[in-house]
C-alpha cells in the first residue's frame, strides 16, 4: 500500500473499527456479574479506550508527519552582553521567527498558501513504545528518512567585535547567510535573517510578499538567486511563477503568460500555475481561457479559495451574475474566513441595487481582514449608492491611510466631495488621483 495520507487515516480507521468491535463483544459478553463488577469493568474499559484513542492521536499525527518537509530552529549562540539585553538564544531566534510569520501573515491574507513547517524549537511529546526500546519520535525519524522527506535545522551564531554584531545564519544543505550591524541595528540583522531563511526555505512565499508589496528589484534578485541554486524542478518553477507575477505587476500580460506556462511545462500539477495564467488571459479579455484555467486549478486543488474567488469575477464580466454569486457561495464554503469573497460578492450584490446586503458582507470582508485598503473602497462605494457621502469619505481616508497611491480612492473621495457641493476640495482629490494613476503608469514601463 502507498504511504499517502488517505492510506494512514484508513489503517487507523481499521484499527479503531477493530477495538471498537473488541469492546462491543466485552461488554455483551454474557456473564453473571453484580451491579459493582459490572461498574468496575466498564470504568476499566472507557479507561483503556481513553488511552488508546489518545496513543491513536499521537501517532496520527506522527505518520501525517513523516510525508512533510519541516525545518526546526535551534537556540542560537549568542555572547553575554546580547544576553544582558534580553537577547538569548531563544528569544532572538523568537524575533526571527515573528518576522517570517509576519510575512506569512501578510501572504495568507491575500491567498491560500500551504508552507512549509518551520517550528522554533520542536516540543512535540515522544512516546515511549512499549516493549521496543524506542521512542515514536526515533521511529518518525527513521521513516522520513526512508521516504525522503527532509529535515533542516537551523542554527546560528552571534560574535561580539568592537560592538559590532556579527551573525551567521546556517541551515542543513543551504549556504549560509552572514549578517552585520550595531545594537541599534539588531533589528535590521533580525529582519535580514529571516529573509535569508525564507529565501531558502520558502520562496515562493517571499516571492509573493514582494509581488504584494510591488517591490520589482527584490523580485529579480531572488527569481535569479533561484535559478543559480535549484537543486530540483519544483523549485524551478517557482522562478518562473515569480518571474510571471513580475511581469503581470506591470501591465505584460502576454510576457507573464509565457512564465506561467513554463511553469505548467515543469510541474503540470502545480495549482498556481493554471490560477495565474487565469488572471492574465482574463486581463486580455480572453475570458473563457480564463475559465478553463480556473476549473483546472480547482481539479487540481479543490479547495483552492483563489480559483472559485477569480472564477466568479470572470462569470461577472461575462455578464453572468448569478452564477458569479454560487461562485463565491463556493469560496466562503471552502474557507469561511475568506476576506475576498466577502468583498466580491458583497461588490456584486450593489449590481442588484441590493446596496445594505452588500455593504454588510464588505464589513465581514473588513472584520476578517482590516489591513486591506481595497474593502474600505468598496464599503465607501456602498455608502455612495446610499447617498451616505460623509461615511463614503470616512471609509476612503482609511483605504488611503493604507495605501497612499490608491489613485481609485482619491477618484471617489471626489465624487463625494461633489455630492456635498465642495467643489474645490472636490477638484484637488481628483487631480491627486490622476496624477498618482500617471506616476503609477511611468513606473510599469520601467
Amino acid at each position: 500500500m502507498k504511504p499517502t495520507a488517505a492510506n494512514i487515516k484508513l489503517i487507523l480507521n481499521a484499527l479503531w473499527t477493530l477495538s471498537a468491535k473488541r469492546l462491543a463483544r466485552r461488554l455483551t459478553r454474557p456473564k453473571t456479574r453484580g451491579f459493582k463488577e459490572t461498574l468496575g469493568a466498564l470504568y476499566q474499559v472507557c479507561v483503556k479506550g481513553a488511552i488508546f484513542f489518545s496513543i491513536c492521536l499521537v501517532a496520527a499525527q506522527s505518520l501525517m508527519d513523516i510525508f512533510n518537509d519541516k525545518a526546526v530552529f535551534l537556540p542560537f549562540k549568542t555572547p553575554p552582553a546580547l544576553d544582558e539585553m534580553g537577547y538569548n538564544g531563544e528569544s532572538l531566534v523568537n524575533h526571527i521567527a515573528n518576522h517570517m510569520d509576519s510575512i506569512r501573515r501578510d501572504v495568507e491574507r491575500n491567498d491560500k498558501e500551504n508552507f512549509i513547517n518551520i517550528s522554533v524549537f520542536d516540543k512535540r511529546e515522544d512516546v515511549e513504545i512499549p516493549g521496543a526500546g524506542v521512542s515514536l519520535k526515533e521511529i518518525t525519524g527513521f521513516l522520513r528518512s526512508f521516504f525522503g522527506a527532509s529535515t533542516r535545522n537551523i542554527s546560528g551564531n552571534v560574535a561580539m567585535r568592537n560592538e559590532t554584531l556579527y551573525l551567521t545564519v546556517n541551515i542543513t544543505g543551504k549556504p549560509a547567510g552572514s549578517f552585520q550591524g550595531n545594537f541599534d541595528g539588531l533589528d535590521d540583522i533580525i529582519r535580514g535573517a529571516a529573509i535569508h531563511i525564507l529565501r531558502n526555505l520558502d520562496p515562493f512565499t517571499l516571492g509573493k510578499y514582494y509581488y504584494l508589496k510591488k517591490d520589482h528589484e527584490a523580485m529579480r534578485e531572488l527569481t535569479a538567486y533561484i535559478r543559480q541554486s535549484y537543486a530540483d524542478y519544483k523549485e524551478l518553477t517557482i522562478a518562473y511563477l515569480i518571474d510571471g507575477l513580475f511581469y503581470y505587476s506591470q501591465g505584460r500580460y502576454e510576457e507573464a503568460l509565457y512564465e506561467w506556462e513554463s511553469a505548467i511545462i515543469n510541474d503540470v500539477e502545480n495549482a498556481n500555475a493554471f490560477l495565474y495564467r487565469g488572471w492574465a488571459l482574463d486581463e486580455l479579455g480572453r475570458f473563457e481561457d480564463a475559465v478553463s484555467m480556473y476549473q483546472k486549478t480547482a481539479a487540481i486543488d479543490p479547495d483552492n479559495p483563489g480559483a472559485y474567488n477569480s472564477w466568479a469575477i470572470v462569470l461577472y464580466k461575462m455578464g453572468r451574475s448569478k452564477a458569479a454569486i454560487e461562485k463565491f457561495k463556493t469560496v466562503l464554503k471552502i474557507k469561511k474566513d475568506y476576506a475576498k469573497g466577502y468583498n466580491n460578492w458583497g461588490y456584486l450584490l450593489f449590481e442588484f441595487h441590493r446596496y445594505r446586503e452588500g455593504i454588510e458582507m464588505i464589513k465581514k470582508a473588513i472584520r476578517f481582514d482590516p489591513k486591506n485598503p481595497h474593502f474600505y473602497e468598496s464599503l465607501a462605494e456602498g455608502y455612495l449608492k446610499l447617498g451616505k457621502n460623509q461615511e463614503a469619505i470616512a471609509q476612503i481616508r482609511q483605504a488611503i491611510r493604507l495605501d497612499p497611491e490608491n489613485s481609485g480612492a482619491y477618484h471617489i473621495w471626489a465624487e463625494a466631495l461633489a455630492r456635498l457641493r465642495r467643489y474645490d476640495e472636490a477638484y484637488e482629490k481628483k487631480k491627486k488621483g490622476m496624477e498618482i494613476e500617471k506616476n503609477n503608469h511611468a513606473k510599469k514601463k520601467m
